[in-house]
């Protein structure tokens, strides 16, 4: 199969998957958890009939209180600086289009295009495109929808929230439909603001202190 004069190389078909991203995936959570259940919850030694019986009736009976005492979780678990990304975010102001229960939101390299014309070339009936146009295509713009593992909650397919966890596009979305609010220090808090805006702020605040000076100057030998 090739594409014009140039074949598909291998490594691209890692990206036909609908969330896909040109970052390397890890699941070093799955990872973390495997060590957790084999230095902590498997028998790594030998023992003897009666005391290994003795030993699978223990953990079993801490298993059943730990479950006993532990409540269910019922929400994920979003970190402030969440709340803070998703907030600026929502301040570039990209337009976003209603999918049935979800929306359309554009990557940083979807910005400046018509973001519903590209989702209607890609998915439209009578779509026809090469590999590198589908790549073009399908990294302009996310898809955030309602999530089928949290109720009231929103998952999208960036790289982070392909792996079921919270991101800043999908918090974004929830506070625009009402499911969610900002934390008073995701938006008050200076400190908040990215480094680069910082610098930016610093610099127009220097520049109207110039020209302030220049105009006194100016008046007073005018």
């Amino acid at each position: 199969m090739a594409d014009g004069d140039q074949s598909i190389k291998t490594a691209d078909l890692c990206r036909w998957y609908e969330g896909f991203s040109d970052g390397p995936s890890t699941n070093n959570g799955l990872e973390s958890n495997n060590r957790v259940i084999k230095n902590c919850h498997t028998l790594r030694r030998g023992l003897l009939l009666p005391a290994f019986f003795r030993t699978v009736e223990k953990n079993d009976a801490e298993l059943q209180w730990r479950f006993k005492r532990q409540a269910p979780v019922t929400t994920a678990d979003v970190p402030s600086q969440l709340f803070r990304e998703a907030f600026f975010l929502e301040q570039e102001n990209r337009v976003c289009f209603r999918l049935n229960t979800g929306y359309v939101l554009p990557t940083k390299s979807g910005v400046e295009q018509n973001i519903q014309q590209i989702f209607e070339e890609l998915y439209g009936e009578n779509s026809i495109w090469s590999w590198n146009r589908y790549k073009e295509l399908r990294s302009a713009f996310y898809i955030v929808e309602p999530s089928n593992v949290w109720v009231n909650f929103y998952k999208c397919t960036c790289s982070v929230g392909v792996k079921k966890n919270p991101c800043k596009h999908a918090i974004m979305i929830m506070k625009k439909v009402g499911l969610i609010r900002y934390p008073a220090e995701a938006i008050s808090n200076p400190l908040a603001i990215p480094l680069v805006q910082r610098q930016l702020n610093g610099y127009l605040v220097l520049q109207q202190r110039y020209q302030n000076l220049a105009k006194v100057e100016q008046d007073a030998f005018s």
